[in-house]
This record gives C-alpha cells, structure tokens and sequence, in this order.
C-alpha cells in the first residue's frame, strides 16, 4: 500500500498471527507468513501498541503528544508515515474511516 494513501482517518490494526517481543525500549516483530523479523524503535512500538483497529492515526498522534513533546502536525506525519511502512511490510491492515 502506498503510504501515501494512509490518512489521519485510517484505522490501523495489528495483524494477530505475528509474534511480538519487548527489548528493552524497543520491539522485536516475527511475521510467520514473510519469515522475517522486524524491529521497532520505542516510537515506531508506541505506535504499533495502539493500532487497535479502533484508533485512527490522528489519535494515536494525539496520544504520543502527551508521551513526547512533539507538535501535532509532526506527530501526525511521524504516525501516517509508521503506519504506512508497517503496512507496506504486511504487518498491519488498515481500514478507510
């Protein structure tokens, strides 16, 4: 998907059948269909920990604003942009809202 067509309105969810571990202050993904492992920074895991189909990315960025002292406009863009590279990587599907 192009992470371009991700919007502040999508909602992302975690794929279920992938395996994921805490190290630290990152994270470490297993995806069983791909065989490859991905690693999250301890934004990219914050991000990854709300993709609950339910939150759009919009509110997601909202909920880092109050973890990191960033703007929302840039936490906006640093959520579309994760999103859209961890759906690239077939670990998350998203719906239009």
């Amino acid at each position: 998907m192009d992470p371009l067509r991700i919007k502040t309105t999508s909602l992302p969810e975690r794929r279920t059948d992938v395996t994921f571990h805490i190290i630290d202050d990152e994270a470490l993904i297993y995806d069983p269909d791909r065989g490859a492992t991905h690693r999250l920074n301890s934004t990219a895991r914050f991000i990854w920990e709300h993709c609950d189909g339910t939150s759009c990315c919009e509110t997601i960025a909202r909920e880092m604003t109050g973890v990191w002292d960033t703007p929302q406009d840039r936490a906006c863009d640093d959520v579309v942009s994760a999103v859209g590279e961890m759906v690239d990587n077939g670990l998350l599907k998203v719906k239009r809202n």
